[in-house]
């Protein structure tokens, strides 16, 4: 069977989930906007109307696949984000819906029991339990710890929907002071139990663990997993950001459950520590003494996988591409061997996450626009109308140019930063078209009001009058070029025939001249 890496990215203005086989990208998913399974359009409309829902700062995060379902984490980092965590609905759409999981009671505003801000997630593939890590609320400087919900993880059967477990991290294991439960990756007892539970905390610099059979929880802390200010300033495209608070982020349990890896975000450095030595609640003393610094990454990167051969692959944040870097031999003594790059592809901004079956069965990764990068390129509904009434007055289909001022215009009319591009204006319209003519009338109608959405219609027919009429026209031109290049070639044709040469009985040979006046 062939080997495939999967993983989503982020790139532009799209969320988009992608299985890239070799370095081929196909696209499954994708998303500019998402929506969900509502319980009828009025609770829809009422929670646009009272800002409950804003499309454009839903932004997918992380995923994780089992059997035949995949879900989604969409953090609330910003206003508007009413579901942390969802399912994508099975259909046959490039951008289907999304469905709160496990349900909507559980995710509504409320006391600290909901699920409040989930980043990741891990599953259990022998029990098809999912464990969820909660932060609770969204970390800032100034919070009143005391005043907020604790963080926690939650454990859901997948097979049977149900709560199985919880446990609330106590304050002196996420906190005090900032925190930000980032990534997870499980640990099995020798019986295939998932037992423990490794966690980044990217704010608070720690490693911490959660021991389900004792149901106790503790951290570590050591420099390893402090960001380097050498490295806080990350390049993507021709936006440079600062990063200098972002430590330990991206986490990778070896396939032979032995070493832990992971690596700060502001940073380049790759370290492991044995789960020997995590599985027991040691002193920050002893966790130092075995802290191994394996190598440096080419470049700063934020998800990391470890793969059954032995393989570790990160994505790079700038250079939009994949490393796989073999771990073999794994020794204190021998150092791994080559990085090589097995994928690369300018679309990509941002990796958060991936992972790499290397048997061809199950692959799972994410991407995420987060809480410490740029703004993305989203259109609302007031966008879209933005834009439309820009298209109808300039006509770019007259003038492909205008496509420029088009997307000039569409930016001096907002008020927030939205760099876009002749292209990405070009491309937007071209999707409204295409949803339009094909009634996709849920599509254009998944953000916004139903008068936006009247007026939405109303400006695309007649875009798309402006643009047929171009189109009969150009091909009118073209059939008149046709027919002016069929009568040349008729006039050189009967050209060659007069200026055959004749013979004639007594040998002499004549040619005739032929003016052609029609």
């Amino acid at each position: 069977m062939a080997n495939y890496l999967v993983f989503a990215f982020y790139f532009q203005a799209f969320g988009i989930f992608t299985v890239l086989c070799s370095v081929e990208p196909n696209i499954v998913y994708e998303w500019e906007t998402v929506d969900l399974v509502w319980p009828n359009s009025s609770v829809k409309e009422e929670y646009i109307q009272s800002k409950k829902f804003i499309p454009e700062n839903n932004a997918i995060n992380g995923i994780k696949m089992y059997k035949d379902n995949i879900y989604l984490t969409i953090p609330k980092l910003k206003d508007g984000v009413p579901f942390s965590l969802v399912k994508i609905q099975n259909d046959t759409s490039k951008n289907p819906l999304l469905i709160p999981y496990p349900n909507w009671d559980i995710q509504l505003e409320g006391d600290c029991s909901k699920m409040r801000l989930i980043q990741s997630m891990e599953i259990d593939p022998y029990t098809g339990y999912m464990w969820i890590i909660d932060t609770s609320f969204v970390p800032g400087p100034g919070i009143n710890i005391a005043d907020q919900c604790l963080s926690k993880i939650i454990i859901w059967d997948l097979e049977n929907d149900v709560e199985i477990h919880r446990h609330t991290f106590p304050s002196s294991v996420t906190g005090p002071g900032m925190f930000y439960l980032n990534d997870i990756v499980l640990d099995f007892n020798s019986n295939k139990t998932a037992r423990w539970a490794y966690i980044s905390d990217t704010l608070g610099h720690r490693l911490i663990v959660y021991d389900r059979e004792l149901d106790i929880s503790y951290a570590f802390s050591h420099p390893s997993m402090k960001p380097v200010q050498e490295y806080a300033s990350i390049t993507i495209g021709n936006v440079t950001n600062a990063y200098s608070s972002l430590g330990i982020n991206g986490i990778a349990m070896s396939s032979d459950l032995k070493n832990v890896y992971y690596c700060p975000l502001a940073g380049v450095g790759l370290y492991r520590i044995r789960t020997a030595l995590l599985r027991k609640n040691s002193s920050n003393t002893d966790f130092g003494r075995e802290v191994i610094h394996v190598g440096n990454k080419m470049v700063q990167s934020d998800g990391i996988y470890y793969g059954k051969k032995h393989n570790l692959y990160y994505s790079t944040l700038g250079p939009r591409s994949v490393y796989q870097w073999s771990m073999t031999p794994i020794s204190d003594n021998v150092k791994p061997g080559r990085q090589t790059e097995i994928a690369k592809d300018d679309r990509i901004e941002w990796i958060d996450s991936f992972a790499f079956d290397e048997s061809g069965y199950l692959c799972k990764g994410m991407a995420l626009p987060k809480l410490f990068r740029k703004t993305q390129v989203r259109f609302s509904a007031k966008d879209d109308l933005n834009l439309l009434k820009e298209v109808l007055a300039e006509n770019p289909y007259k003038d492909k140019t205008k496509w420029e001022v088009v997307a000039q215009n569409v930016k001096e009319n907002v008020d927030k930063v939205f760099n876009v591009t002749s292209r990405r204006v070009r491309e937007r319209t071209q999707l409204l078209l295409q949803q339009f003519q094909k009634e996709n009338y849920e599509a254009l109608k998944r953000s916004g009001t139903e008068e936006e959405y009247t007026e939405k219609q109303q400006l695309l027919q007649e875009i798309q009058s402006l643009a047929e009429e171009e189109d009969k026209e150009q091909k009118e031109k073209a059939q008149q070029k046709d027919k002016d290049e069929h009568s040349a070639k008729l006039i050189r044709k009967r050209a060659m025939e007069a200026l055959t040469p004749v013979k004639i009985s007594n040998g002499t040979l004549y040619s005739f001249s032929v003016m052609y006046l029609g």
